[in-house]
């Protein structure tokens, strides 16, 4: 049998041990993430809406969108409790084509997703 001390040294380790995989963001892959996401209306025309829920709002760091063909950026939004999950890019005075939007996450990871302007 085990002294005591050592007992209650085990019981702790392991209590923080589930504390701190308790506080950790949970990993989500690239298509469970995207059925979080609605992008509309897509061919866009105009504006681009995009939402989001809860379950990735805390894993998002920044939202930005960039042209295909040239590679310039467009636009780019940090992830802030105010925009409530929610994004409007006014698409009005870009060109024609492909754009790439891209979801950075806290954790260095960027999924991407290719969206029609006409």
């Amino acid at each position: 049998k085990k002294a005591p001390d050592i007992q209650l040294a085990e019981q702790s380790k392991t209590q923080e041990t589930t504390i701190a995989a308790v506080k950790q963001d949970p990993v989500i892959d690239e298509k469970s993430f995207w059925k979080q996401i609605r992008l509309y209306p897509v061919p866009v025309n105009d504006v681009l809406m995009i939402d989001w829920t809860e379950e990735v709002d805390g894993l998002i760091e920044s939202v930005s969108l960039y042209q295909h063909s040239t590679v310039h950026w467009k636009f780019q939004q940090q992830n802030l409790p105010d925009l409530n999950r929610k994004l409007k890019i006014n698409m009005t005075g870009y060109d024609w084509g492909i754009y790439v939007l891209h979801f950075t996450f806290k954790d260095g990871r960027v999924f991407s997703r290719n969206i029609t302007k006409r």
